[in-house]
C-alpha cells in the first residue's frame, strides 16, 4: 500500500508543478496535503464517503460466535460499514470465510453448533459498534482477520492506505483540480477537468447499486452486503 506522499507527488507531477523523478518541496507536499484533507472533509459534508482498507485481528475465544468491531469497546477506532474479506488463521494456514447475508444466517436452525474452524462469518453494520458472527461456533483461539472498509477524516503524507477500486484516480485527479488555483501560471488541463468528473461519477453509481454476496474465492477478493457511500454516518 502507497503512502498518502506518494499519491501528493503523483498530483504535483500531473500539474506539472514538478518533474518526473524529482522530489516535491516539502512546501508543495503541505499545501498538498491541505487541500486533500479540506477536500475529504467537503466530499462527506455531501455524504459523498471516502472508505480505507484496514485488516484487524480478533483472537476467537472458545464457545463464542459473535465480536464486536468498532469505537466502543471494539477493535478499531470506527464501526466498519463493510467487509471486504474475513479468514480464521490456524498458525500459518489461513481459512477462508463466505460472508452470510442475513437471512442465510437466520435460516439456520442451529445456530450453536460448534467447530474448530468456522466456515462462514455475519456481519451487521451499527453505530458505534458492528459485530462479526461466525459459525459454526469456533472452539478454538485462532486468530479472526477481517479486512474491512472503515471512513476515515485527516490523513497525514506518512500515512498508508489502500484504496477500494475506483478511488485512488477519483481522489487524485480531484486534487488536481483544487490545486490549479494555487499555481496560476500552470494551465488546467482539460484531460485532467473531465478524469475528475467520470471517477466521481463513476463511484456513485457503482455505489448506488446493490452489492450482491459471493463466496469468498481468494484473499484479494470477496465478501457481501451493500455499499453505499452516498449515506452519512
Amino acid at each position: 500500500m502507497a503512502t498518502i506522499q506518494t499519491k501528493v507527488d503523483r498530483v504535483l507531477r500531473l500539474i506539472g508543478v514538478v518533474a518526473q523523478g524529482e522530489t516535491s518541496p516539502s512546501s508543495d507536499s503541505a499545501n498538498a496535503l491541505e487541500a486533500l484533507n479540506a477536500m475529504l472533509d467537503g466530499w462527506r459534508n455531501d455524504k459523498l464517503m471516502v472508505y480505507a482498507l484496514k485488516d484487524i485481528s480478533v483472537t476467537l475465544i472458545n464457545g463464542t460466535a459473535t465480536y464486536t468491531i468498532g469505537a466502543t469497546g471494539g477493535t478499531v477506532d470506527t464501526a466498519p460499514v463493510k467487509v471486504e474479506s474475513a479468514y480464521v488463521r490456524d498458525s500459518s494456514v489461513d481459512y477462508y470465510l463466505r460472508q452470510l447475508t442475513d437471512s442465510e444466517y437466520q435460516a439456520k436452525s442451529e445456530k450453536s453448533i460448534t467447530t474448530d474452524i468456522p466456515a462462514e462469518f455475519l456481519f451487521t453494520h451499527t453505530n458505534p459498534n458492528s459485530t462479526i458472527t461466525l459459525y459454526p461456533v469456533p472452539t478454538v483461539a485462532n486468530t479472526l482477520v477481517v479486512r474491512v472498509w472503515t471512513p476515515f477524516t485527516t490523513v497525514a503524507l506518512a500515512d498508508t492506505y489502500a484504496f477500494p477500486p475506483g478511488y485512488e484516480d477519483a481522489i487524485v485527479y480531484n486534487l488536481c483540480m483544487r490545486l490549479y488555483p494555487e499555481y496560476p501560471a500552470l494551465a488546467i488541463n482539460p484531460d485532467i477537468r473531465e478524469l475528475a468528473k467520470s471517477n466521481l461519477d463513476s463511484i456513485k453509481r457503482i455505489n448506488a447499486k446493490p452489492f450482491i454476496s459471493i463466496t469468498q474465492l481468494s484473499r484479494l477478493f470477496g465478501g457481501g452486503g451493500k455499499s453505499d457511500i452516498t449515506a452519512g454516518e
